[in-house]
């Protein structure tokens, strides 16, 4: 057992004990903690992406920078013309970003490699949102934008998505283990984090949830990956140095969501805060996960 799997458990159990006894916390009780963790460790492993993507690259920093910005433009304006579809997508690279996070290290074919990627993100994504569908339909109820995504937010498909996707995991790990690609102790614990991963999309909230699978299971490994990565390349690198990349554009991107937030707050901006939340996170994720993608491949190289 790696030491992100044991801070996965502890902290599950953690909040199993305070959610005990409770019948509901309020929305500022699971938003303050929420939104402090995502800045803290959610952020901030997507905040080297111009330093990972560069090392030993060709493109110069001015041609990074427009092509980063340009798919964050460019997104942005599907967001306004087609939100079903934007929204989609959202969910689409995030299921491939998140499985390849979780297995980038494992030695399966350029075929059966996204597809497990896929697989496993999209079992963690439709867990979250079908196990939350009342949760979900409570929201769509109270806010009219969401609502109108509803039908990328469909239980019944996702149902069938877990169900199918799960069985496909589980048959590429099942197949590995056959080939010596994988440890029968490496398909027990991935087993055993996905089945705790599900019981606390059961269990908890919508926000404390996911902010639990994403802060501790992704940002915390991709955090891992990125670390090491730069102390194999560089000398006298540190713990210190690597929280030094981090900060800039941490902060950088805090300070614009927030400023984006309170116009929106105002109403200065024709968007909810919770529509305008999924835009930011998403309009990130493509080129994100473009680098990371690049990352990955640059690391097992």
């Amino acid at each position: 057992m790696n030491k992100i799997t044991f801070v996965f458990i502890s902290c599950f159990f953690i909040l199993l004990a305070l959610y005990s006894g409770v019948s509901e916390f309020n929305t500022t009780v699971q938003v303050v903690p929420a939104i402090a963790f995502i800045a803290l460790l959610g952020i901030p492993h997507g905040a080297i992406d111009h330093i990972l993507f560069l090392e030993k690259s060709s493109w110069s920093p001015l041609v990074f920078y427009l092509f980063y910005l340009g798919l964050i433009g460019l997104y942005v304006a599907l967001w306004l013309v087609a939100p079903a579809l934007s929204m989609a997508l959202f969910l689409a690279l995030s299921a491939y970003h998140f499985g390849q996070s979780q297995f980038a290290d494992l030695s399966f074919s350029r075929m059966l490699k996204p597809l497990l990627y896929f697989a496993w993100g999209s079992t963690v994504l439709s867990g979250l949102i079908y196990f939350n569908r009342s949760e979900i339909a409570e929201i769509a109820r109270s806010n009219e934008e969401m609502a109108n995504l509803s039908a990328v937010m469909d239980p019944q498909f996702y149902l069938i998505l877990l169900a199918v996707s799960g069985a496909i995991v589980a048959g590429i790990l099942i197949f590995g283990l056959s080939r010596r690609m994988i440890t029968f102790e490496r398909l027990a614990i991935e087993v055993f984090v996905m089945g705790l991963i599900q019981f606390s999309f059961m269990v908890f909230p919508i926000l404390t949830s996911f902010t639990l699978f994403f802060v501790v299971i992704h940002s915390l490994k991709v955090l891992s990956d990125e670390y090491d990565f730069m102390l194999n390349l560089r000398t006298k690198f540190s713990i210190g140095l690597f929280l030094k990349m981090l900060w800039p554009y941490t902060l950088l991107s805090l300070f614009g969501s927030g400023l984006l937030l309170f116009i929106s707050y105002m109403d200065w901006l024709p968007i909810s805060n919770l529509l305008l939340v999924f835009i930011l996170i998403s309009v990130l994720t493509l080129p994100h996960s473009i680098v990371m993608e690049r990352f990955y491949k640059k690391r097992g190289a």
